[in-house]
């Protein structure tokens, strides 16, 4: 059986080269973007607690002078509870979680050790289960956890136990802070995220329990159920409402769809309003560091826009020249005319 000699116009040639460079092209800024994307590890939370992508990791950020007490949280987390309850979601299983949170403030303290001075070092004060949102990795010891029974424990990262102790391994050691001392859990590396330390990131950090400094959370993190889209969004903004909260006042974010193609599209859509902002809100340095990965992202996405929208123009076009359905289309054209005569 002979082969069909199927030869190319110059025209067709073209075009199939457009095609095919503007698919390489877009898949090599697809893959550059989701590996800048990839350096967030804060924000995917989600993703690590559950695969099926059924829950998504929602943030927020509190104003100045409306920051969140431990008992506001309680009152929120109660009130998400008995959202849940209305749709009948339970637990897997007895001692199961249906959602996890956290919560965090930043400020400066100065602490003292037995081999130095008083040193001032960055430190979170920090609740909930902070350390599955913020995955540092461990040099030695153990995260603070929302177990923990005993509040006199604290997490250095390892430029903070240099500062204090001249050593990294110093897990099990105690320090001063405000006339108490803390034992030390554990020690850390810094974080280094792309733009972490330009976005606030810096050397010398400590994680305290929250209890132990007198201030009150203005970031607030969840890993919630997410069975619709933006059903997680809306029901933590009821829950804030309910609480006393200003939807004009507060900033939610929902981090797991943040670098997704559509929501880029649509911050580019809005490109002219970018940088405004009219919330007293401060950011922690990981949300810095996610802003500026979404800048890339989106500037990566209209890349992909420029190269990838004369593909589809060719294709639909080819679509509607050869394939049968424009013969068809003709026909009811026609059919159409002859009635209106």
């Amino acid at each position: 059986m002979t082969r069909p000699n199927v030869k190319l116009t110059k025209k067709q040639f073209v075009l199939a080269v457009i095609i095919a460079a503007g698919l390489v092209i877009f898949g090599i800024l697809t893959a550059v973007s989701d590996a800048f994307c990839r350096t967030q590890t804060t924000q995917m939370s989600a993703k690590e607690w559950d695969e099926d992508g059924r829950y998504s990791m929602v943030s927020v950020f509190l104003p100045k002078g409306s920051e969140l007490s431990e008992e506001t949280i309680a009152r929120l987390e109660y009130t998400l509870d008995q959202a849940l309850v209305s749709e009948a979601m339970e637990a897997p299983a007895d001692n199961a979680r249906l959602y996890v949170s956290a919560y965090s403030t930043r400020t400066e303290v100065s602490l003292s050790a037995d081999r130095t001075g008083y040193q001032t070092c960055t430190a979170y004060a920090v609740g909930g289960d902070f350390f599955r949102f913020h995955p540092y990795e461990l040099i030695s010891g153990n995260y603070l956890s929302e177990d923990n029974i005993m509040q006199d424990y604290v997490v250095l990262d390892e430029e903070a136990a240099w500062k204090l102790f001249g050593a990294i391994e110093v897990d099990g050691m105690s320090l001063n802070y405000n006339g108490k001392q803390y034992i030390v859990a554990g020690i850390v590396k810094p974080e280094d995220g792309y733009k972490a330390e330009a976005g606030g990131a810096k050397g010398g950090t400590v994680f305290f329990p929250i209890s132990a400094i007198s201030k009150d959370a203005d970031c607030y993190e969840i890993i919630f159920p997410n069975p619709v889209s933006g059903f997680a969004v809306k029901q933590i903004t009821k829950a804030f409402t309910s609480c006393g909260y200003s939807e004009e006042d507060i900033v939610v974010i929902n981090n797991s769809e943040r670098y997704k193609f559509v929501s880029s599209v649509k911050r580019l859509l809005k490109w002219t309003e970018r940088g405004m902002s009219f919330k007293n809100v401060s950011y922690p340095y990981w949300e810095n560091s996610a802003i500026a990965v979404e800048n890339i992202c989106d500037a990566f996405t209209l890349f992909r826009i420029i190269f990838i929208v004369p593909v589809i123009i060719i294709v639909v076009v080819c679509i509607i020249r050869f394939h049968p359905l424009h013969r068809l289309k003709l026909l009811v054209l026609r059919i159409v005319e002859r009635f209106r005569r």
